[in-house]
């Protein structure tokens, strides 16, 4: 739900599911070799952003005190969204997500474009635009980069 609203979207092309794969498996390394680090690597999680709001992004970190394996619905924002535009995914959605998710408490949303392949983080700061050339850092994650390009051109 967005704003109150029921948004549904067709299953994605098997391209978004390799984008949400590779960026899984990077930050899975990180999170394998620091498992004692306070942040879980979700995918397809549940989060009740708001009394009018519940999006299930491609991906988030989320503090592990924030999960419960009882709980279909996690409640509040995870720390990070990370949401891969699909194939005619509305932006004023994307943009209606990203506010709600930033106003209810997340620290960043990372918004990954698999057709320009390009990144934008999105902070309460401000946008920070990324490209293939670029290193992408996550302050949550201490010592953690990757070059956006691995996003786009892991096929391992």
């Amino acid at each position: 739900m967005i704003g109150g609203e029921l948004v549904q979207y067709p299953i994605h092309p098997l391209a978004h599911s390799v984008v949400v794969s590779n960026i899984y498996h990077i930050l899975l390394k990180y999170e394998f070799a620091h498992e004692d680090h306070r942040y879980r690597v979700m995918a397809h999680t549940g989060y009740q952003v708001s009394d009018y709001d519940t999006f299930v992004p491609d991906l988030s970190l989320a503090d592990h005190h924030q999960l419960s394996l009882e709980t279909r619905i996690t409640q509040g924002p995870p720390s990070v969204a990370i949401e891969v535009v699909a194939p005619g995914e509305l932006a004023v959605h994307v943009k209606r997500k990203i506010e709600a998710y930033l106003k209810n408490g997340a620290e960043r949303v990372w918004v990954v474009y698999p057709d320009s392949r390009a990144v934008e983080v999105n902070s309460r700061a401000g946008i920070r635009d990324l490209r293939v050339a670029d290193a992408i850092e996550e302050p949550l994650l201490p010592g953690w980069s990757a070059q956006v390009s691995e996003f786009f051109d892991r096929h391992r």
